[in-house]
């Protein structure tokens, strides 16, 4: 939990700095509709930008900063355009391709401003004589402010990812969300807790970083359906108020049969399918982000793969005996606010 707020904190420099963007765009169109001058301060943001010591940049606002500012614009998108293509032809993947866009955004921004660079490098040599170049600090400020937004963009990623689909398990006719559903969504669907009350007390144990929270056997007509973990929301919590965080079953339950993740049903499943096929397609899920780990009797699929100080992370097992049968399966989440 002491992660958490680091986190959240840092990543508000995105939307800050995006709105500070939105905020000189505005003023800028505003100006040259105007036919006025931009803030001061927009032009000392613009002058801050220098690449050189020795560039000069005019502190003008005209259609001509205007137009240089959204060919640059322009620019950014036609690249992140091309980006997206280049990484789905690889990946196949959509979701992927767009969230390695915004995990490179940094490198985009550079390569446009670069490319921008040369471009406007050569318009100026195809210029008449007589007609003077400028570099403009209004221009700059637009320039230098997509640059700052990508910067954070990119080290927020890197740090802690982005939000990914919750996986869902079917236990019969009933829907659980891992990392989202409660207990007493359960108990109302008329399952309980062997040797457990719906108010006994779980606390949370800090200590451990791969603690998933308190281990109870799943039942429902005096019949088991497996195993799963109850993680306490606060410091501790009433078992019917918290959260599901992990479950896994075994082939040797009867109702094994009756158990589904992400609507595929398990029993249907052989070792053949973890070895021959990518296991987000074992699932039928379509990760941004994701890990695959394939051992000669276990598998594993790892969902958000960054540290999971601000989204959850998920993961699906598959286990299996040396003789290629079914031995267990489990699905859980993570996030440091339930430790």
């Amino acid at each position: 939990m002491n992660f958490f707020i680091p986190a959240l904190l840092f990543c508000l420099t995105v939307p800050i700095s995006f709105i500070l963007l939105v905020i000189i765009y505005i003023q800028f169109a505003l100006a040259v509709k105007s036919k006025k001058e931009v803030p001061n301060w927009i032009y000392m943001f613009g002058q801050s930008f220098k690449r050189r010591t020795t560039t000069k940049y005019d502190d003008i606002t005209n259609y001509t900063a205007f137009k240089q500012a959204n060919s640059f614009i322009l620019l950014l998108i036609l690249s992140n355009i091309v980006f997206v293509i280049t990484e789905y032809i690889k990946s196949k993947n959509l979701l992927q391709a767009v969230y390695n866009d915004i995990q490179s955004q940094f490198m985009v921004v550079i390569v446009s401003i670069i490319l921008h660079g040369i471009l406007t490098s050569i318009m100026m040599f195809f210029r008449k004589s007589d007609e003077t170049f400028r570099i403009y600090s209004s221009t700059q400020a637009v320039i230098g402010n997509f640059f700052y937004f990508a910067f954070f963009l990119t080290l927020s990623v890197s740090l802690v990812g982005l939000p990914e689909k919750p996986i869902n398990i079917q236990i019969e006719n009933t829907n659980i969300v891992i990392g989202k559903t409660k207990a007493s969504y359960l108990l109302d669907q008329g399952f309980t807790f062997k040797d457990k009350n719906p108010d006994d007390i779980i606390i949370k144990k800090d200590e451990d970083y791969f603690y998933y929270g308190k281990v109870v056997e799943l039942m429902r007509d005096d019949k088991s359906y497996g195993f799963m973990h109850f993680n306490p929301i606060h410091n501790s919590d009433k078992l019917k108020d918290c959260i599901i965080t992990f479950y896994n079953i075994t082939p040797n339950s009867e109702q094994f049969s009756k158990i589904k993740f992400n609507n595929i049903q398990l029993s249907s499943l052989t070792i053949s399918d973890f070895k021959t096929k990518p296991l987000k397609d074992v699932f039928n899920l379509k990760p941004a982000n994701y890990k695959e780990s394939k051992n000669p009797n276990s598998f594993s699929l790892r969902i958000q793969t960054v540290r999971y100080m601000l989204w959850p992370s998920y993961r699906i097992e598959a286990n299996f005996t040396s003789d290629m049968k079914p031995y267990k399966y489990s699905v859980g989440a993570q996030h440091v606010i339930w430790e």
